[in-house]
């Protein structure tokens, strides 16, 4: 189950990345195909089709974190791929991404998932990894195009303390 937060700035997400640095626990690349065919991810030297489920299953909800109110929107669906034994089609639309995943701690109940890619001589949307500056890299930046939290259906429960003490630690190094 993914967790979106529907009104969290990208931006101010990317401006606050250097937070998290300590809980990074895994970091790969991938390359997404978009086709006729649909959605391929290539990571590592294996290649994977996108299924779409076939009902979308979603669900909004408030939660509200000292003075800020933020919309969840909890994705029910689980994402499946199916590996790729044949090619790829000829014409598609790549695009290169950098998956970063976050845990507080081995036994989180969740995970923070950030995707985004590099781009030159951007001056926005900057975060050095090593350094912890607002600066470009070899004239590169981060840029956040997405992110979301991940648990188990069973884990997710707003009326867990421990539940809401994470998620809430989260939003407080985000923002």
């Amino acid at each position: 189950m993914k967790i979106h937060i529907k009104n969290m700035d990208l931006d101010n997400l990317s401006n606050n990345l250097f937070n998290l640095e300590k809980y990074l626990v895994k970091e790969n690349e991938i390359i997404e195909l978009s086709s006729d065919m649909g959605i391929f991810i290539i990571q590592n030297t294996h290649c994977f089709l996108l299924q779409n489920p076939e009902k979308e299953q979603q669900k909004n909800i408030n939660h509200k974190y000292g003075k800020n109110e933020y919309e969840l929107l909890l994705d029910l669906n689980d994402e499946i791929t199916t590996k790729v034994q044949s090619q790829i089609p000829c014409q598609y639309i790549s695009n290169k991404k950098t998956i970063m995943n976050y845990k507080l701690s081995k036994k989180s109940l969740f995970t923070l998932v950030i995707k985004g890619k590099y781009e030159k001589n951007i001056n926005t949307n900057t975060f050095l990894k090593k350094d912890k500056k607002f600066a470009t890299q070899f004239g590169r930046t981060f840029v956040v195009t997405d992110f979301y939290f991940e648990c188990s259906e069973t884990d997710f429960q707003l009326e867990n303390p421990f539940f809401v003490d994470e998620f809430n630690m989260f939003l407080s190094l985000l923002n």
